[in-house]
């Protein structure tokens, strides 16, 4: 049983519509947002109508107070319930102080995400979720220690995620309720905020019990007409196969029809094209042309979702319409390759391929959806990904591929975030300097000019970072 009160500093608590309405307050749901800061006690609420205001207001302007843009950094409203603590989340936001020689990130004001915040905004148990989401993942400093299986305990967190899922019950025992879609959506915010606190047991039940409700009401086709449902439960599918290693269930990739399975067009000609060299390169890392031809296809895919990502802090709305389709694709054939890679035993050089998949993997979510790198699901990836290369063949490490090994190797000290592997993989990026005969400034010109980051970026100084890394 999740106990009622907490000693926590911060607390959200759902109030229900017809309870205000009894109390004669406002007649919408509302968020409470309670803080306790040295013995005092201050109560700020978000009612569905500031909601709603929040979005027409973010429509019509994704600035923050500087003019810079901003990005999506957290689902709760930062900038209606206060500033963001040392210790509160955020999804790769403005550059705040250095810990341990990483910058420590810090939530921008303004959420610039007004197509998923409509959506939350339509029923209070989307938006309970997403605030669990919030303060589950968008963390900053150490790991969020939420995980009950390694012993640690937010209380706080265990009574919105009780909360939820007594929400979620009752629906599903309504028949009558009308809401069913937003159920759904619960459920797959609940799956993939337990597989980014690296809860595997946890994310499963919830996969599966997803997919048999799907199944109850007639298959993949009744969500058809939910695109965002359809995203939602997608990825919540492809992030659980991740970290359990398992096969996604097919009912749920078979919501976007046979349409995933098609690498998406880019119809701008300013996005960067393939750069026929890197295809080369990738596709000496092993001698399965099926296996490498995807691996060649993701990098190159890879490179014009970074490239349309740094063009939209110059032009808001580029790429609006086929960048969210590009990124699904992408992830899905990222994620088919990191099993292909798993269960081929007898590829020549499937360790090398399996250590680009993970690094696949962490790029999407780290960069590209910008999840913060505290989730424990980084650190888990990490960790396997210096498992799988020190398992790789020689072979595999002596082919000249120098430019792809150095970004494997940093985007995987970048998951380690300071963790155990961290130094590891340090280590591992100055050895190949050293067989290369490259200093530092040759270094980081050469990650920057082969890996996926453009040049310009406005949100991490990846530069800075290379360079405190190249200086360890």
């Amino acid at each position: 049983m999740v106990k009622s009160n907490t000693k926590d500093s911060n607390q959200l608590i759902w109030v229900d519509a017809s309870q205000d309405e009894r109390r004669g307050r406002a007649k919408d749901p509302q968020f409470e947002f309670v803080q306790e800061t040295g013995g005092r006690r201050s109560v700020n609420s978000l009612d569905a109508t500031r909601i709603r205001s929040h979005v027409k207001k973010s429509r019509r302007s994704c600035k923050d107070p500087k003019g810079s843009q901003s990005r999506f950094t957290s689902l709760v409203l930062e900038n209606e319930i206060g500033p963001s603590s040392p210790t509160r989340g955020n999804i790769l936001g403005r550059e705040g102080p250095r810990s341990n020689g990483w910058p420590v990130q810090q939530s921008a004001p303004l959420i610039c995400f007004p197509q998923w915040l409509f959506y939350a905004s339509s029923d209070p148990l989307i938006l309970q979720a997403t605030a669990l989401y919030s303060r589950l993942i968008t963390r900053t400093g150490s790991i969020a220690h939420t995980n009950p299986h390694d012993g640690h305990f937010d209380q706080q967190l265990l009574q919105i995620r009780g909360q939820i899922i007594r929400m979620v019950q009752n629906r599903l025992n309504d028949p009558r309720d009308p809401s069913r879609n937003a159920t759904l959506a619960a459920i797959a915010i609940l799956a993939i905020s337990e597989t980014l606190n690296a809860d595997d047991e946890a994310s499963y039940v919830h996969i599966a019990g997803l997919r048999g409700v799907i199944l109850a009401r007639g298959g993949a086709a009744s969500l058809r007409a939910d695109e965002m449902l359809r995203r939602l439960v997608t990825w919540a599918n492809l992030c659980q196969s991740v970290l359990s290693q398992r096969i996604p269930q097919p009912l749920l990739l078979n919501i976007y029809g046979d349409e995933i399975c098609q690498g998406p067009d880019f119809p701008d000609p300013i996005v960067i094209k393939t750069i026929p060299y890197m295809t080369i390169e990738l596709l000496s890392l092993t001698k399965s042309r099926q296996l490498s031809q995807d691996a060649a296809d993701i990098f190159c895919y890879l490179r014009r979702l970074s490239r349309v990502k740094d063009l939209a802090h110059f032009m808001p709305g580029f790429g609006d319409g086929y960048k969210d389709h590009f990124l699904d694709w992408a992830e899905y054939h990222t994620s088919r390759l990191l099993l292909g890679s798993q269960v081929n035993t007898r590829h020549s050089f499937r360790w090398m391929i399996h250590a680009f998949s993970l690094a696949a993997n962490i790029y999407i979510y780290a960069v590209l959806r910008e999840i913060s790198r505290s989730a424990p699901y980084f650190r888990i990836l990490a960790k396997r990904m210096k498992e799988t290369l020190e398992q790789a063949d020689p072979r595999e490490l002596q082919a000249d591929t120098s430019g792809k090994r150095i970004w494997i190797l940093f985007v995987g000290r970048l998951a380690a975030n300071g963790g155990p592997e961290d130094s590891w993989f340090g280590t591992a990026i100055a050895r190949i300097m050293e067989q290369r005969g490259l200093d530092t400034r040759h270094a980081i010109d050469l990650v920057m000019a082969e890996s996926l980051w453009p040049r310009v970026y406005r949100g991490m100084k990846w530069v800075d970072i290379i360079k405190l890394m190249m200086e360890d």
